[in-house]
């Protein structure tokens, strides 16, 4: 056995001391560094949070500084205007003094003021225009209305009015009595029509007797047919007689006086020469009006009678 010197043994037993020693002043280096950077971590993400937090903050304030005055304003401007408002809609300041209407020749004066009912103490910022305009829209005459308001004291009305096409003869279905329905293109039941010396027909607008003495008689429709206010007319015959009449495009319209509505097949035209057309249905309007008018300048003052109904084999009938 060699004895080794004792300061060897020494540096053998304490070196792995050392080392144990330096492995954990390592590890403690190293969870320092390791914990140092977390909290370095940490700290710097709460930073920027809390920069960004204050930056929203700052930027908050400044727009709330900007845009507080104009919300303040708007307030007390939007205050004042429902002052004003609110004074002026019970004041004289916007009152109606004129109601000025357009394009009405079939109703009065009473008539339209009652269909309004616009008041003395109505003004241009209460008046009710809307609903003016629905009364008015409701009356079998007006097709449609605008109402409108010109400031400081004009109710401004404006109308379009259906024309009349024809005054058809109603009979009662017991064949006692007899009446007359003035009746619109759009085939609006109009009204029936008074006698004009009657109290109803004196306070009828004039222009209604002045179109209905000019107007296609449409007549022996089928008995018990009845006229209504407004509504549309939903007899077939009254129906293809107004569309006979709205379809010529010739002469011969002008020449109708009278339109026999007994059914669509055997309906027939009257002209003003005592000639009697008989067309049928509102088919075929093309050649049928080609072939009347053709008869008519052949054998005009010569013919009683001509049959279109089917008019690719027409025939008339001569005056006796």
């Amino acid at each position: 056995m060699h004895n080794e010197p004792s300061g060897s043994k020494k540096q053998m037993q304490s070196a792995p001391a050392s080392n144990a020693t330096s492995r954990r002043s390592a590890a403690r280096t190293s969870t320092i560094h390791a914990s140092s950077s977390d909290r370095h971590a940490h700290v710097v993400s709460m930073r920027v949070k809390d920069i960004d937090k204050h930056e929203r903050r700052t930027h908050t304030l400044r727009t709330t500084h900007k845009i507080l005055p104009f919300v303040i304003a708007g307030v007390v401007v939007a205050a004042l205007l429902a002052c004003t408002y609110a004074v002026l809609r019970n004041s004289d300041v916007f009152s109606i003094q004129e109601v000025h209407v357009e394009g009405v020749n079939h109703l009065t004066s009473s008539d339209m003021a009652a269909l309004m009912r616009v008041n003395a103490h109505d003004n241009l910022l209460t008046v009710d225009t809307h609903g003016i305009t629905q009364r008015l829209e409701r009356n079998s005459w007006i097709e449609r209305a605008q109402v409108s308001c010109i400031f400081p004291h004009t109710l401004r009305v404006s109308v379009k009015e259906r024309s009349m096409a024809a005054v058809v003869e109603l009979v009662s279905a017991s064949g006692q009595t007899k009446k007359l329905w003035a009746i619109a293109r759009d085939k609006t039941w109009l009204m029936p029509l008074p006698q004009a010396t009657s109290d109803a027909g004196k306070r009828t607008n004039p222009q209604v007797f002045v179109d209905a003495s000019t107007a296609l008689r449409i007549t022996h429709v089928a008995l018990g047919v009845q006229g209504e206010i407004g509504k549309k007319c939903s007899d077939a015959s009254i129906v293809n007689a107004l569309d006979i009449a709205s379809s010529l495009t010739t002469d011969l319209a002008q020449r109708i006086v009278e339109v026999r509505a007994c059914t669509n097949d055997e309906t027939s035209l009257v002209l003003d020469n005592g000639v009697e057309v008989a067309f049928g249905q509102a088919t075929h309007m093309r050649d049928k009006e080609r072939v009347v008018l053709e008869v008519l300048a052949q054998y005009e003052g010569k013919v009683s009678y001509i049959n279109v109904r089917n008019p690719s084999t027409p025939t008339w009938r001569a005056i006796q």
